[in-house]
């Protein structure tokens, strides 16, 4: 078993997600224009990678989940891949 398999079943298991996951790192960027100007930037915002893996993992869970069970309605389509919010309108 690899380390993060292990790691993950952990999370799991505890029902915690670690706070240090859930940091981030906000840095402003410079778009173009003046450097005193503050609407010139950008935020860039950088999290943990270990985090984005697991809450991506889940998701693929959670998702083959829904799909297998069939517990999506029709309508609530908006965020799954190859459709669009705004494909009922």
């Amino acid at each position: 078993m690899t380390s993060l398999k292990k790691l993950f079943n952990l999370v799991l298991e505890a029902g915690t997600f670690p706070d240090s996951w859930s940091m981030r790192l906000v840095t402003p960027t410079l778009k173009s224009g003046k450097k005193s100007n503050p609407a010139n930037y950008r935020s860039i915002c950088v999290t943990s990678c270990l985090g984005k893996l697991f809450t991506a993992l889940l998701n693929i869970r959670l998702h083959n989940f829904v799909k297998s069970q069939n517990l999506l309605h029709p309508p609530q389509i908006g965020f799954l891949e190859g459709f669009r919010s705004t494909d009922h309108i």
